[in-house]
């Protein structure tokens, strides 16, 4: 949806009357729990994420179970516990991927509130916000950059490294956005690039272990030291 110009502003009061200090006096009775429910996922929100574990799964458990076969006895010690750690870290961070919403535009007083003026009406009236794009804020106004008139949230403007984005799968309006990972089925943003960087590292990391399991599999010797048997199949 494309923002619209920016427009006048209305605040809300709490019906029962208390007014929290975050909210500018009105006289409006619209009620973060009154406003319409958030979209419902998208059909790839959990087709994608199944289709990302299977797949991670099967690469942990068959390196891992690689490792485990063609590791020499010598380099056992060494290559298997590296081999779990990799697979602990890749499942971790699918896990932290799949069950955080980092970045995600909570509703909250501070974010809900004022209510955008051409929203109001539709809300008050229990109509379906329809033909809308998002609508743009007070003009200077950092926080208020553009109001989501699907999530009913306002949004911070976008700058650099802090993209604000809706997402058609996720539905939901996030923080630092830098793509939606079809492969997951979520969206990657600043608070959890670091996870996704790290299940992408772990494949290598994993194969090359098991590359060293198989190459060490080749001598096998009864008493070996460690790191001499290492490099002496490494580097002969």
């Amino acid at each position: 949806m494309e923002d619209r110009g920016a427009v006048e502003l209305v605040a809300v009061r709490d019906p029962d009357g208390v007014t929290d200090p975050q909210i500018e006096e009105g006289n409006c009775t619209v009620r973060i729990e009154d406003l319409p429910p958030l979209n419902a996922r998208g059909e790839k929100y959990r087709s994608q994420a199944l289709v990302g574990v299977g797949i991670v799964s099967c690469i942990c458990i068959s390196l891992t179970f690689g490792t485990h076969a063609f590791a020499a006895p010598p380099m056992r010690k060494v290559l298997l516990p590296l081999i779990w750690l990799w697979s602990s870290l890749a499942f971790a961070g699918v896990a932290y991927i799949l069950g955080s919403s980092p970045g995600v535009i909570e509703r909250s007083p501070s974010t809900c509130y004022p209510i955008h003026e051409e929203v109001l009406p539709s809300l008050l009236e229990k109509k379906k916000i329809q033909g809308m794009g998002n609508l743009r804020g007070p003009s200077g106004d950092s926080t208020m950059g553009s109001y989501c008139v699907r999530c009913f949230v306002w949004r911070p403007l976008n700058k650099f490294g802090h993209i604000v984005h809706h997402c058609n799968i996720c539905q939901r309006c996030v923080i630092g956005f830098d793509h939606h990972c079809d492969f997951y089925g979520r969206c990657i943003v600043a608070g959890n690039m670091f996870a996704f960087r790290v299940v992408i590292a772990m494949f290598p990391t994993g194969l090359l272990t098991f590359v060293v399991a198989m190459l060490t599999s080749r001598v096998a010797p009864a008493e070996a030291n460690q790191a001499a048997f290492l490099s002496a199949v490494l580097f002969k």
